[in-house]
């Protein structure tokens, strides 16, 4: 994108979510490569009760402001009229555009630039919808090995204050809910969900406890609905959301209240659009498939077990640098050391050892024992 002082065109946005009931603002963000735009809705105008094909003017609606960055100098500004049209195309696909000339604007101008004189975005993009409370980790830590080498659990710790963010957000303690990784492989699922289910008992027990998987598919909307905590189980990524789309848990998800925990592929595929990198040696090949629609509960992806995987290697092939790496020249990543977590809430919140991965580098933006709003989505 090129800002020269005059006019701006053609600002294309890659990613989007909104936020909703917040406990202190509404808002709708959306992000682009160079660009975030922040709504603050002022009533109850709310996009998912627009019909198909209905077009709003969104300035009658919210105040909003934006954010544009040219070779790293950022113009910040307010607007309060104009137009700025927003059309939704499907359930979860819109389009917005925008339109200013000569600007009525509180702005701040990058030094040595002068103010524009017009700015037009069209784009299109999916909502994410950010009202439901959820946590992306790498693990958990609800088990151990003994020395025959069984998996036994154990009562998870309160690194990085993992405990005390689910006690905050979870309401009431009733209905647990383990969401298998596989649909069929009752024998695996059962492992699993026996550990968690047993360390969630010794740690922070609930009332009643389910698994859903192929044994119990029919009664998913019924489990995630009444739910209060709702637990996505690490496995394989692309498996697991083969899973999650026969249950149409995408759809499901959006009814609950509860708050949501993933572990490694289950945070993952909480994505919008989920990134997955090759796992086994027979993966790795030009048609192996990266991409798929995930659950939709955040525009973050996330690259799980970042500690254990820096010198991984399938087919003598380095995991990090040779694949994961090249894939963040088309998007960001977050790599999590085990017992690091993203909470997103009222805002994305960082706990513990994370680093972005973006343009081909790598960039610590949070350390253990720590926690910060992200604000990375202009770094570099």
């Amino acid at each position: 994108m090129n800002i020269d002082g005059k006019n701006i065109k053609n600002v294309f946005i890659k990613a989007s979510y909104i936020k909703r009931k917040n406990s202190s603002n509404t808002s709708i963000d959306v992000y682009g490569e160079y660009t975030f735009i922040s709504f603050w809705i002022m009533d109850e105008f709310d996009p998912r009760n627009m019909k198909i094909n209905d077009t709003i003017n969104l300035v009658k609606h919210v105040y909003w402001d934006i954010s544009l960055e040219n070779e790293s100098k950022i113009y910040d500004f307010d607007i309060y009229k104009d137009k700025v049209e927003l059309t939704r195309l499907s359930e979860d696909d819109y389009r917005l555009k925008v339109h200013v000339e000569n600007p009525d604007m509180f702005y701040t101008i990058p030094e040595g630039l002068e103010p524009f004189k017009s700015l037009d975005i069209n784009t299109t993009f999916s909502f994410v919808y950010e009202d439901i409370k959820c946590m992306l980790t790498s693990t958990m830590d609800l088990s151990y090995y003994d020395e025959e080498n069984n998996k036994l659990p154990q009562k998870f710790d309160n690194k990085n204050k993992k405990l005390d963010t689910i006690k905050k957000y979870v309401k009431k303690y009733d209905n647990f809910v383990f969401v298998a990784s596989v649909e069929d492989n009752y024998e695996i699922t059962d492992l699993y969900a026996n550990v968690a289910i047993e360390s969630f008992k010794m740690t922070l027990p609930f009332k009643n406890y389910y698994v859903l998987d192929g044994r119990t598919k029919d009664k998913a909307e019924e489990y995630i609905k009444n739910a209060d905590l709702i637990y996505l189980c690490g496995g394989h990524v692309p498996t697991q959301n083969s899973f999650f789309k026969n249950i149409n848990l995408r759809k499901l998800i959006r009814k609950t209240n509860a708050f949501i925990i993933g572990a490694s592929a289950g945070s993952m595929n909480m994505a919008e659009r989920v990134y997955a990198p090759p796992e086994y040696e027979e993966e790795v090949n030009i048609k192996y498939k990266r991409y798929y629609q995930g659950l939709g509960l955040t525009h973050l992806n996330i690259f799980p077990h970042y500690d254990e995987m820096k010198d991984a290697t399938l087919k003598n092939i380095n995991v990090i640098n040779q694949m994961v790496l090249p894939d963040s020249y088309k998007h960001d990543l977050y790599a999590l050391n085990n017992g690091a977590y993203i909470l997103i809430s009222d805002n994305v919140y960082l706990y513990g050892e994370i680093y972005l991965l973006r343009d081909g580098k790598i960039k610590q933006i949070c350390k253990d024992n720590e926690s910060k709003v992200n604000k990375e989505w202009r770094f570099l």
